[in-house]
C-alpha cells in the first residue's frame, strides 16, 4: 500500500496506533506540543504501509502535523493512499 502526505512543518503517521512514518520531527516520543525540527512549506513524504499492520474490517490512520514554532500562522496537510 503506497501513501503520501503533504505537510507544513513536521509530520508523524500512524496505522492502528503504530508509527509508520515521520519527517522533520525529533527522534523519540512525540507529544502534542513537540515542535517540528525545521520549517517545511508543502513538503511531501512518500512511504509504504506494511499490509501486516492492516486488519480485516475498520483500520485507523492518524496523522499529526506539527509546527516548528509556537507563533507559526500557517498549516497544510493532504494525505493520499493507494491500494
Amino acid at each position: 500500500v503506497s501513501a503520501s502526505v503533504t505537510f507544513d512543518d513536521g509530520v508523524v503517521v500512524y496505522v492502528n496506533g503504530t508509527e509508520i512514518a515521520r519527517s522533520a520531527m525529533p527522534t523519540g516520543q512525540i507529544a502534542f506540543e513537540t515542535l517540528a525540527s525545521t520549517t517545511n512549506e508543502n513538503a511531501v513524504l512518500s512511504f509504504l504501509i506494511d499490509k501486516s499492520l492492516l486488519v480485516d474490517g475498520q483500520n485507523t490512520i492518524a496523522v499529526e502535523v506539527h509546527q516548528n514554532a509556537i507563533s507559526s500562522s500557517d498549516l497544510s496537510f493532504d494525505f493520499t493512499m493507494s491500494i
